[in-house]
């Protein structure tokens, strides 16, 4: 049985679950995986210094989808983020590692991603979400300069997520 990793990123709600990241795993548990999950936005909210949690406030959700802020706010704290992957490596043996992607939590993505491509670069990491829909970044996130994922799922996660890892699982092949 192959391994999953379903990442959560800044910047969600700290009030209430990071309910996609439940879904993704469930759905990949379904279809017969190990699957695992890091909410890594609550992680870094509870680890960060007080003054600055007001950027999840509402009033502040619109910074989070500019990759000035974002990647400025991730650097501060990129040795918090090294500790978290390098753990993630170490835990387990992944066979790939899959993001819950949406405007606001996009920057943090990319990062996340790029620093688990250095660490683990033989692991595919996986964008899904309502930003990976064509009509939002879709395809362009592959483009991206910074931790661009390897593949990207379009579609919602219970109907295209079994089918992918399936053929993944089936073929050995993540591009499948």
């Amino acid at each position: 049985m192959k391994n999953i990793l379903v990442i959560g990123a800044p910047s969600w709600g700290v009030a209430f679950p990071y309910y996609s990241i439940a879904v993704v795993a469930e759905v990949a548990r379904a279809a017969g995986w190990n699957a695992d999950v890091r909410d890594l936005n609550i992680e870094f909210y509870n680890h960060i210094p007080a003054e600055e949690r007001k950027y999840w406030e509402v009033v502040h959700l619109g910074d989070w989808r500019n990759d000035g802020f974002t990647f400025k706010l991730f650097d501060r704290y990129s040795e918090f983020f090294s500790d978290i992957v390098a753990k993630i490596i170490a835990e387990k043996d992944y066979s790939l590692i899959a993001f819950s992607v949406n405007d606001w939590t996009r920057g943090f993505c990319l990062k996340v991603s790029q620093m688990i491509k250095v660490a683990a670069p033989n692991v595919p990491v996986l964008f899904g979400g309502v930003s990976c829909y064509p009509r939002e970044f879709g395809t362009k996130l592959l483009l991206e300069p910074i931790g661009a994922p390897d593949v990207i799922l379009m579609g919602e996660a219970e109907v295209e997520f079994p089918k992918y890892l399936r053929a993944f699982e089936k073929t050995g092949d993540f591009r499948c």
